[in-house]
């Protein structure tokens, strides 16, 4: 498999992940981004090559991801992470018609809509080692209240366009739960937590195409062709230079190219 590189230096290299590759070595024979970055090292006469994981984005999901070259460009980047100096936004395609989120904001103390257009959905996750899964649970239950290992969650995302498939798109169906509707939705991260994009459209109603862990009915409506959802924009501050860098790339999922 051959690496797409976005950007490289001495001290970061930037690359566009495909789907179904791992952001780190993992115990299987599936391609991963740390051994296909170090055989790029040996390749290119790299002495003592060093990948350090910055952060990870879920197997299924491409974008942009970096990676560190050296131990002291890793850390400063992790520190951004922590205090929340990545800028991190998402290209993703749920079904239903979300825009309809607006009419039960009310309702729920997750999701609220801002005066920019912009909804914002909060809610706190807790990841369950043993499934690989995370959930959101509720606060006012005793046994998750004092839970040290729920974590606030929060995004924020914008409709860009609401898609409703005709009886002679193949991916329309008779009996679709989403009323043949599809919203490509843009979204900045605000909290990096596990599986948290796919784990909060689900929660809120209105699952990822083709997540296959956390929608009911992707299989039953066909959709196999992997997550609809791409890191398309990451802006970070170079770690020696401490200028500010955008990378970017366009969604290439082939469900995004039927939008």
């Amino acid at each position: 498999m051959k690496l797409d590189i976005l950007y490289e230096d001495k001290d970061i290299i930037v690359c566009h992940k495909a789907p179904g590759v791992s952001s780190q070595t993992e115990r299987s024979y599936d391609p991963d981004m740390v051994s296909l970055l170090m055989n790029h090292f040996h390749k290119t006469g790299v002495k003592n090559p060093y990948v350090g994981v910055v952060h990870r984005l879920d197997k299924p999901v491409a974008g942009v991801i970096i990676y560190g070259k050296n131990e002291k460009a890793t850390k400063l980047l992790s520190e951004q992470i922590t205090h929340h100096k990545f800028t991190k936004k998402y290209k993703a395609i749920v079904c239903g018609d979300i825009s309809k989120l607006d009419s039960i904001s009310k309702q729920s103390s997750s999701i609220s809509l801002g005066t920019d257009g912009r909804y914002t959905l909060l809610d706190h996750l807790l990841r369950d080692a043993k499934t690989n899964t995370s959930s959101v649970v509720d606060m006012t239950d005793p046994k998750y209240s004092s839970n040290k290992e729920v974590k606030k969650s929060s995004l924020e995302f914008s409709v860009e366009k609401i898609v409703e498939l005709t009886p002679d798109c193949p991916l329309y169906k008779s009996d679709c739960p989403y009323d043949n509707k599809l919203c490509l939705v843009d979204i900045e991260l605000l909290t990096g937590r596990h599986h948290q994009i796919r784990v909060q459209f689900s929660h809120a109603g209105y699952p990822l195409w083709g997540d296959l862990r956390y929608s009911p009915y992707a299989k039953k409506l066909g959709q196999r062709r992997g997550v609809a959802l791409c890191a398309y924009s990451l802006t970070i501050k170079h770690p020696t230079t401490h200028k500010e860098m955008t990378f970017s790339v366009e969604p290439d999922n082939s469900i995004f190219m039927r939008l």
